[in-house]
This record gives structure tokens, sequence and C-alpha cells, in this order.
């Protein structure tokens, strides 16, 4: 660089540092003082809501009547103070901020959220960011209000259902533990996300049909039909046709002795996908037109259990293992692709049906393999190994091309079709 051009540059910085008011200059060394609180009281923050600044209406006693839409926020717990609902809505387009407080039935309030009788049905109502607990009634009472959304509520210890809603309702990232009967009872087009639904006296949940059930945790229902003397059903899930549940987890749900009780889910034509059911009462999954892709394990009591039962369904890509009863029971269906490991009765059965295709499947450690007595069905490529009884028992019309022996041949040409055993 040329001794001009440095010239220039340090005229053009120190004109910048005369243009730039105490750039040039150092500050003072000594450090600033405290600074000055920013906390607010809850009577400040009471004075704000309501204002310009902040224009929802302030919840702040109970019971308290919601006539007007718009957007209504909690300011403090609330406590209920006799046989009365907490919030009772009679608008549409609602929201409720719980503000991370709660609403406490006291063990004397009714409902702690209900639709206010004799208004028509309303719309469109979002409750969220709180806790709602200790309600003789039910926690939130909205079946006759569609499009309600639950967003991260906690219901909890409340008399009744954890939440009812009507059609069109979201759960997304709520707890609902620990009511008296259902944790919660939805009807059609419901999505329930990454909720958490446990220790529910009667059922986890019951969501009717064309419905969406992803990421959630349903366990341990069903405390009070375990044969004290309780409830009369018990179990994890019950879901409408035509829906879907997925990547979730179905646990430890119990219920009296017998078919319809204690099952970790209960479904009709929906599918099933990358699920965990495990430990129930009784069957796993019972139902479903598409499971797929789901770990089944440890699931039935001293009369009643199994893995996987159904009909007329896709059942392809599973692990079923250890349950008391048969690992996979599918009638007319199309059995593929599955591992069956130790469990009490067969590995995969088609009971006295028809009409399915078993195929590609591993039955290892139970007491029979496979078990086709009915006729019209095609068992082929399939693997069964140390079963207790029969690696395979196939009634009259099953086609079951074999190959026994150990060295998996039939004479020196291998059968393509051949399902093999030791």
């Amino acid at each position: 660089m040329s001794q001009e051009r440095s010239l220039r540059l340090i005229i053009h910085l120190s004109l910048a540092l005369t243009l730039i008011p105490g750039l040039a200059l150092a500050g003072s060394l000594n450090p600033p003082g405290a600074p000055a609180g920013s906390m607010v009281t809850l009577d400040e923050i009471s004075t704000e809501i309501g204002s310009a600044q902040d224009p929802r209406t302030p919840i702040d006693t109970l019971p308290f009547n919601i006539i007007e839409s718009g957007s209504y926020v909690l300011i403090s717990d609330l406590t209920a103070t006799g046989a009365s609902a907490g919030i009772l809505i009679g608008a549409s387009d609602v929201d409720i901020d719980l503000n991370g407080f709660s609403l406490l039935g006291n063990s004397t309030g009714t409902n702690g959220v209900e639709a206010m009788l004799a208004t028509p049905e309303h719309s469109n109502i979002v409750i969220h960011d709180g806790t709602i607990r200790d309600w003789t009634g039910k926690g939130i009472s909205l079946g006759s209000h569609d499009f309600v959304t639950l967003e991260r509520v906690r219901v909890i210890g409340c008399g009744d259902d954890g939440a009812v809603l009507a059609d069109h309702g979201s759960v997304i990232d709520c707890t609902l533990a620990d009511n008296g009967f259902y944790g919660l009872f939805a009807l059609g087009n419901c999505r329930v996300i990454g909720t958490e639904i446990s220790g529910n006296y009667e059922m986890g949940a019951q969501v009717s049909g064309e419905s969406v059930v992803s990421s959630c945790l349903i366990t341990g229902n069903g405390v009070g039909t375990d044969g004290s003397g309780g409830g009369v059903v018990g179990g994890g899930l019950a879901l409408g046709g035509a829906s879907v549940l997925e990547n979730s987890t179905i646990s430890g749900n119990m219920g009296t002795t017998g078919l319809f009780y204690g099952f970790g889910l209960f479904t009709l034509a929906s599918t099933v996908q990358g699920c965990t059911i495990s430990g129930n009462a009784t069957i796993g999954l019972l139902g479903g037109s598409s499971i797929i892709d789901n770990v089944i394990y440890n699931n039935g009591g001293p009369t009643v259990g199994g893995g996987i039962t159904t009909g007329s369904a896709v059942v392809s890509g599973n692990s079923v293992a250890q349950n008391l009863g048969d690992g996979i029971n599918a009638q007319g269906s199309m059995i593929t692709g599955n591992a069956c490991y130790d469990n009490d009765d067969a590995g995969i059965t088609t009971g006295t049906s028809g009409n399915s295709l078993v195929e590609n499947n591993v039955c290892v450690g139970n007491d029979v393999g496979i078990e086709s007595t009915g006729s019209e069905n095609l068992i082929v490529r399939n693997l069964c190994l140390d079963n207790t009884t029969n690696d395979y028992v196939a009634g009259d019309g099953t086609a079951l091309p074999q190959n026994p022996g150990t060295n998996f041949t039939n004479g020196l040409i291998p059968h393509p079709w051949a399902n093999f055993e030791n």
C-alpha cells in the first residue's frame, strides 16, 4: 500500500471517530448501580389484564360464566367453594388460558369446566396451560361443543371422567390421570397427540371413529376392575373404526376377567402401526384391519389372553412374544413377516375359518407354531422351530407345502414354497 493511500485511510478513520460521539473516548471505569426490579405483583398483573395492552378477561372467582366470545385468563389458583361447576361456557370462539394455575374442585365442586345449560351447542373452544383437579364430577365436560382443543392441560383426580369432548376435538400434550371413570371420552374425528392417560379407574380412553391417536402413553388404567369388585369393563383404549393409532405405548391396563375386559387396545377397522402393547390383563390388541410393525408381548391373564386377535386384516412385521394365549389369532387375514416367540398357545392361528395367507413368518418356542384348522388357507415359506406340541397343524383343504427334516430340502431340489421345521 502506498504512503498516500495509508494517509487517506488514517484521515478517514480520524474523521469517523470525531463524527460518532463518545466512540473515541473511554467511559467511566466505575460499574453502574444495581438494576431496577422487574417483578410485578398479582395485583399489577390483574390490573394489566383487561387493559388495552392485554384485553383478556381475568377469571378471578368461581363459579365463572362465559357468555361472550373472547380470551379469558386465570390470574391465580381458584378453588370451588360449594357444589357447583368451576367455569361454565355458553359461547363460541373462546380461549381460556389457565396461565400455569389450577382449577381446584376441593372434592366439593361438580365439574371443573362444563357447557352452560340451556344454551345452544357452541364450538371453537381452546383450554390450555394449567391444571384441573379434584372435582367430584368431570374435569372437563364439553360433550355438546364441537371443535374443542385441550393443550398442555393436566386433569387429575376427578370423580368421574377426566375429559368429555364432542366431534372434532383435539387433546395435545395433556395428562389425564387418576380419574374415577374414563380418562378421556371423545366422539369422532378427534386427535389425541402426545398425551399420557394413566391410572384411571375404569378405562383409559374411548375415542370414536375416524380419529388419530399418536405418540401417547396409555398405562395402568382399569385400576378399579382388577377383581376387587370395582367397575365392569376396564382396559386401555377403545378406538372407533377407520382410525389410526401410531407410535404409542399401551401397557399394564387391567380389568375383570372376560374377552372384552382388560384389553390393551380394542378397535374396529383401524390402522395400528409402530406401537408397543404389553402387560395388559387379557388380550393385547383386539380388532384392527391393518396391524403393522408393532411389538406386542406379555399380555393375558389366567383365563383370557393373547397378543393379537382380529379378522379380515393385514398383520405384518409384528414382534409377538410371551403372551398367555395365541400370539396371533387372525381369521380370514393376510399374515406375513411376523416373529412369534414363546407364546403359550399357537404362534399363529387362523382358527376354523378360511381364506388366509400365512407367509414368511418365524414361530419359535410356542406350543404350536402355525395352526390352521379351517380350509382354503395357504401357508407358505414359514419357519417353525422348537414348538412344544407341533410346528404345523393344518386342516383339510389347507395348502401346506412342507420340507421336513433338518436338511431343509425335498429330495435334491428345495421346494420354492416350502415351510421349514427342525
